[in-house]
């Protein structure tokens, strides 16, 4: 197989700006300024699952937009572009465009408001301690 960045430089996302990425990104991240976050019985609190889940939806929502561009896109021979091509790219685009996410997301995490739920039910008791099988004959 031959080295795919002798295949194709071609920056396929030339005609996007990274300062439009970075605003649309912002836009779904600040879409959310006020998160709720369960914590269901016999479950710890993870104090930021909530901002987390939030932020890799609104990148997922984005890098499948580029993904999608992606897979439409037609190569200079006229054909869509390999996988091996689009993965190269999009693994480029997408490490590019999290440099610049940072400083938002940083600033997203210190100025968005969470509101911790816990949910208070009576769960029955189950040992769920690993078992010792080792002189098990499988008899019964």
């Amino acid at each position: 197989m031959e080295n795919i960045e002798q295949i194709d430089t071609t920056d396929y996302f030339a005609h996007l700006s990274n300062d439009d990425l970075v605003t649309y990104f912002s836009q779904l991240l600040g879409s959310r300024m006020e998160l709720i976050q369960f914590t269901y019985p016999g479950e710890l609190l993870e104090e930021d699952a909530a901002m987390i889940e939030h932020l890799k939806r609104c990148e997922a929502i984005l890098y499948d937009r580029l993904q999608g561009m992606l897979n439409m896109t037609l190569g200079r021979d006229g054909r869509l572009l390999s996988k091996e091509v689009k993965q190269l790219k999009f693994k480029e685009k997408s490490i590019a465009l999290s440099k610049l996410f940072m400083p938002m997301v940083e600033q997203y995490f210190q100025d968005v408001s969470v509101r911790y739920i816990a949910i208070d039910s009576e769960l029955i008791e189950i040992d769920f301690s690993g078992q010792d099988y080792s002189n098990d004959k499988g008899e019964q």
